[in-house]
């Protein structure tokens, strides 16, 4: 049976997520509406045929509201903050934006049926045991201010939706696949034969992660599945967990690198690093890789959860293991000669 058209808003759509999955949208034949600061860019990864909003998030009002269309059936919001050196940043547009636009979409679509998706991350329930993974039901214990301004971004959405909205939270692992820039930096360690590894137990910490096609694919069902509950959260997960050496394996095979060395960093020196990158962040604003915030989630030994939730109630098949997701990566960046 041919799909029915929805109308549907993307937030983060210039985004690693964001884009993939407005990309989708649009081919499976739905109307698309997406936010933009600026049309350049899409410049590098085009969406044709969307309905481009100028404009951002606003942490008081979003005065472009009105340009959406007077039917909107989903709001898939992917955009937010996942580096900054300053904490406030994160409460500010993941938190507090986040809440502003739930507010603004029951203003506009007061009695109208709406799916709104969040995409959050596994930071917001925080980091698993070693050898154990966390599911939608584990105590969230956050380390980060990324991962806490999502969980509290996470509770006040379920505590302000309307009943005429369905809520469901997504709490993807790490994200690999092709345009993906923060896996990008391993990929080129792995070129220089050299790869940094932060904790003399780096090599065995272990990760949950999902392809970006199978999240993409993830976010379609739960918009296309009647689920049981009106607010749902699930986490999409390739249900088998890696090494941070298999990952690097991974790359090194799809690569066809032929010798690798790993440089184990102690995690003291590396919380020093982020100190002075701090200090050099006050006199020089540039992007910097290595922030305070992200030294508190390189610590732990383990970031896994489960994907029995979205198997039960989305069906949810994981085609792209660790190899095969590195394979299509590897073979995005050459092609765009990232690598």
């Amino acid at each position: 049976m041919e799909k029915k058209s929805l109308n549907i808003f993307v937030t983060g759509a210039t985004g690693f997520v964001g884009n993939h999955l407005a990309e989708t949208l649009l081919k499976e034949g739905h109307q698309v509406w997406i936010l933009v600061r600026s049309a350049h860019k899409l410049n590098d990864f085009p969406l044709p045929g969307v309905n481009i909003i100028s404009g951002e998030l606003s942490d008081k009002k979003n005065l472009w509201i009105d340009q959406l269309p007077e039917k909107l059936d989903v709001v898939y919001h992917a955009a937010g903050v996942v580096h900054s050196m300053r904490k406030k940043i994160f409460y500010r547009h993941n938190t507090q934006a986040s809440i502003i636009l739930l507010n603004d979409l029951k203003e506009r679509f007061q009695s109208s049926p709406l799916h709104f998706i969040f995409l959050s991350s596994l930071a917001a329930t925080g980091p698993s045991i070693q050898g154990r993974y966390v599911n939608e039901e584990s105590k969230e214990i956050p380390v980060s201010h990324y991962g806490k301004s999502k969980k509290e971004a996470e509770k006040e959405l379920k505590r302000l939706v309307p009943e005429n909205f369905k809520l469901t939270i997504i709490r993807p692992p790490m994200v690999v696949g092709p345009r993906d820039t923060a896996v990008l930096d391993i990929f080129k360690m792995v070129q220089g034969t050299f790869i940094v590894t932060p904790g003399l137990d780096g090599k065995s910490k272990e990760y949950s992660f999902v392809c970006i096609y199978d999240l993409v694919k993830g976010l379609v069902k739960v918009m296309d599945v009647n689920l049981p509950d009106r607010i749902q959260t699930f986490f999409l997960s390739y249900p088998k967990k890696a090494t941070f050496k298999e990952i690097v394996k991974a790359i090194q095979y799809a690569t066809g690198k032929k010798f690798i060395f790993f440089i184990l960093v102690p995690m003291p020196i590396v919380r020093l690093a982020a100190r002075f990158l701090k200090f050099v962040y006050a006199f020089y604003k540039h992007a910097l890789p290595l922030t305070p915030d992200k030294v508190r989630e390189l610590q732990p030994t383990s970031w896994c959860c489960e994907s029995e939730k979205s198997v039960r109630l989305l069906e949810m098949r994981y085609d792209y293991s660790l190899s095969e997701t590195m394979r299509v990566t590897a073979e995005d960046y050459q092609k765009r000669n990232w690598i």
